[in-house]
């Protein structure tokens, strides 16, 4: 029997090298495609490319698997495509990342914190990166030096292509379409998150009981699958078998 076809996409200023050992844990159970976002020219670019290669896979079921910036490109695929998603698997995920004062949604940065990352990249390009990464983990990650590893192999990021991945960031809403997706969806979140706060998930499972699960980790970041990866592979897992026993 094949393995389930698994597309994985990662986070703002990343690329497939930041899954490690991860991904090769996962390829004992799926058949893997890794994307990345470079030489993205535009917002709608991040959807339009993986919509690509789900249709390069024909008849096959899809599954995807999203971390941060990539779980809301997830999101916002299985809310449109005509063929549905077989799974979805979101890490550290959001259905808006920042703030809406109007409506009182409060689990994301404020917009003008992007606005400000988007002028510092053209000043400071580097210095800017490694500020926005150095918050992905908790403090107890810190002081376990759980954060000494998974970025090292990271390529350098085109800047006008960071710029567009936050403006994504900005502009992208998906609060209305939780409630009426029907994908079986897991969603595995660190309750010391300080990129995506952990209210952002919990938002979403309340008000998708029926397909969304929530899986929440003591003191973990934004990267579970890195600091926390054997667990985050054990709710994978149990996921993946509870489906296969329906």
């Amino acid at each position: 029997m094949d393995k389930p076809y698994l597309i994985m996409l990662p986070g703002w200023s990343m690329d497939k090298n930041i899954w490690g050992s991860f991904s090769d844990s996962l390829s004992g159970r799926f058949q893997i495609e890794h994307l990345d976002w470079e030489g993205i020219c535009s917002t709608e670019s991040f959807k339009d490319r993986v919509s690509e290669h789900i249709s390069k896979a024909g008849a096959r079921s899809v599954s995807l698997l999203g971390w941060s910036l990539g779980a809301i490109v997830a999101l916002e695929l299985a809310a449109e495509l005509y063929k549905p998603l077989d799974r979805l698997i979101l890490i550290s995920p959001t259905s808006r990342f920042t703030q809406d004062k109007e409506s009182g949604y409060r689990a994301g940065w404020g917009a003008k914190v992007l606005d400000r990352m988007i002028r510092n990249l053209d000043l400071r390009g580097e210095e800017t990166v490694s500020s926005f990464r150095s918050s992905l983990f908790s403090e107890s990650e810190i002081e376990r030096n759980l954060d000494k590893s998974g970025l090292d192999n990271l390529k350098a990021q085109d800047i006008e292509q960071l710029k567009l991945g936050l403006e994504y960031l900005k502009k992208t809403d998906l609060r209305e379409i939780v409630q009426g997706l029907s994908v079986p969806t897991l969603m595995v979140h660190g309750e010391a998150d300080m990129i995506v706060p952990v209210e952002a998930s919990k938002y979403m499972a309340e008000r998708n009981m029926n397909s969304f699960e929530l899986k929440t980790i003591e003191r973990c970041g934004h990267v579970p699958f890195l600091t926390e990866e054997e667990l985050c592979f054990k709710y994978i897992e149990e996921f993946m078998d509870r489906g296969d026993d329906a």
